[in-house]
């Protein structure tokens, strides 16, 4: 049996904010000191590393400015709702607000949301295929219902062997749901024995 999937615990794969302000200033640095080097350069690897330059500039301007800022206070916000007692009865508001709060430490300083649901996509994705699996699951017991229902209450059906049976259901069971279940699967596991509980 699968366990549901969670939201608990979700980490960004990006670091917080103020290792990439770090490594935006060691970029800057470094290029500074590539440009300082005497070796010759073209014009074009010049502007280039000019270019980087400028956008880690860019980059430390947004982080370090307002922008960044606001997203530093909402994480201590957000940090410091979790010690409500309200909210900590409630362990799906316990990690909605880990959610928030690892989303906001995360947060590159941009003001737009949409960067930010990104971080959230793995487990959209992993939820959806818990469900999809939870479903099929159903879907297999629904079959296996259908089945021992026609076949461990009449007598005829329960004379034949199991390869027999397994045989001559498999192809009825595909047709009425659209499942594809192994006659192997009937034969060990579905007929196991005249009591059966699903």
């Amino acid at each position: 049996m699968s366990i549901e999937p969670s939201f608990k615990g979700i980490r960004s794969p990006e670091a917080p904010r103020h290792d990439w302000i770090a490594g935006w200033t060691e970029r800057i640095v470094d290029a500074r000191k590539t440009l300082a080097n005497p070796v010759p350069r073209s014009p074009e690897a010049i502007a280039q590393i000019e270019q980087v330059i400028e956008h880690c500039k860019r980059q430390l301007a947004i982080n370090e400015g307002e922008l960044g800022q606001a997203w530093d206070h909402l994480a201590v916000m957000l940090a410091g709702a979790e010690t409500n007692q309200h909210i900590q009865k409630n362990k799906g508001a316990m990690e909605l607000l880990a959610i928030m709060r690892n989303i906001a430490e995360v947060a590159n300083g941009d003001d737009c949301i949409d960067a930010l649901l990104d971080h959230l996509t793995p487990v959209f994705r992993s939820q959806q295929a818990w469900l999809n699996q939870q479903a099929k699951i159903e879907k297999y017991k629904t079959a296996k219902r259908w089945f021992i229902d026609r076949v461990f209450y009449d007598p005829k059906v329960m004379t034949k062997s199991n390869n027999q049976l397994a045989k001559d259901w498999a192809p009825k069971i595909k047709e009425k749901f659209g499942l594809t279940v192994a006659e192997s699967t009937i034969s060990r596991e579905w007929l196991k024995a005249k009591k059966y509980s699903v």
